[in-house]
């Protein structure tokens, strides 16, 4: 098994340095990596630049677009601003390329993270107001909705950039979630009066390796309730049982129980990413997955803040479904 950070390192884009950090993992990248970047700048309905850039391969894009929330307009009005983002990004992977791509994963990057917004609300509860309405607008229907949303990451950090990462598929989908917690699209007012966006994971038939699942990011909530809160070591323990919850729940589904998954699901899992809040926990947490996850070829991790201020560790990665997963290959998934 390899552990790794991310490179640490900038790559400039149109508008302004983009930081390391706040990239999508390597595997996504790695699926458009021979591809040629467009760049593009816009402005949206609030009067923010955004600017986009897209790559496309045979199967694949990964759009990204940026908006600098700098000064307090950006954040005062973030529900918006993510609602104009979403519908832009959605309107070019469906009119982009030669070929029908639909969204399979997103990352979101959330500046202040838990920053007051407006009426109590923080900015991520904001941020989900301006994502549910641009996603129901795309689905169109509630049951649309809840059979096709995919999976995401939302977390936080110190910049001012507001980042959307769109990863999308030519290859059918299917939501997929997990039976020891509440979808989050599901969540009571208790978390926003409007809930998250996302499924638990999404599965993916590829062409090239059969069906993968993409797994958004997991952490110690059972039900709708966050647990062990203040203990990290705890908070792992729990997202690694949700992990294998969900791990299990989705090859049951997919498979249609007719393939054994094994006697650990977490062996499944190929690439992973790991969020941590506090810089002081990355070195029990390294060292307690290695001991756990001794098949996982790749792991990542980024510093970051989860997206409910008593959560201090998210994990998010790739599993094949359709044939086992060989140790000590590096995949890419």
């Amino acid at each position: 098994m390899m552990l790794s950070s991310l490179p640490i390192t900038s790559r400039r884009r149109t508008g302004g340095a983009f930081n390391w950090w706040l990239s999508a993992p390597g595997w996504a990248e790695a699926r458009v990596s021979n591809s040629s970047t467009l760049y593009e700048t816009l402005r949206l309905w609030t009067g923010h630049e955004m600017v986009i850039t897209y790559r496309e391969a045979r199967e694949w894009s990964l759009l990204t677009a940026q908006v600098d929330l700098n000064g307090g307009s950006g954040r005062a009005e973030i529900d918006r601003v993510a609602s104009d983002m979403y519908r832009e990004v959605t309107s070019r992977v469906a009119t982009g390329g030669d070929r029908v791509r639909s969204p399979v994963r997103f990352w979101n990057f959330i500046p202040d993270i838990h920053a007051p917004e407006r009426d109590g609300l923080d900015l991520y509860r904001a941020f989900n107001i301006g994502r549910h309405a641009a996603m129901m607008d795309w689905y169109g229907s509630e049951e649309a909705f809840a059979q096709l949303l995919p999976t995401a990451t939302g977390v936080g950090h110190d910049g001012c950039e507001l980042v959307v990462h769109c990863l999308s598929s030519v290859g059918a989908q299917m939501g997929v979630e997990n039976p020891r917690q509440q979808p989050a699209y599901c969540y009571s007012q208790r978390f926003g009066p409007v809930p998250p966006s996302f499924a638990r994971a999404t599965v993916v038939q590829m062409s090239d390796c059969g069906r993968k699942l993409f797994v958004g990011g997991t952490s110690s909530v059972l039900g709708e309730e966050s647990v062990h809160v203040g203990d990290v070591v705890a908070q792992l323990e729990e997202t690694l049982t949700n992990l294998r919850a969900l791990i299990s729940h989705a090859f049951d589904v997919a498979t249609l129980n007719l393939s054994p998954i094994g006697a650990d699901p977490l062996t499944r899992l190929e690439c992973l990413r790991v969020y941590y809040v506090r810089p002081s926990d990355l070195t029990a947490l390294a060292q307690h997955l290695g001991e756990v996850l001794v098949d996982t070829d790749h792991i990542e991790y980024v510093r970051a803040d989860i997206c409910r201020v008593e959560l201090l560790v998210e994990i998010e990665g790739v599993v094949p479904l359709d044939r086992p997963h060989a140790s000590g290959v590096k995949a890419i998934g």
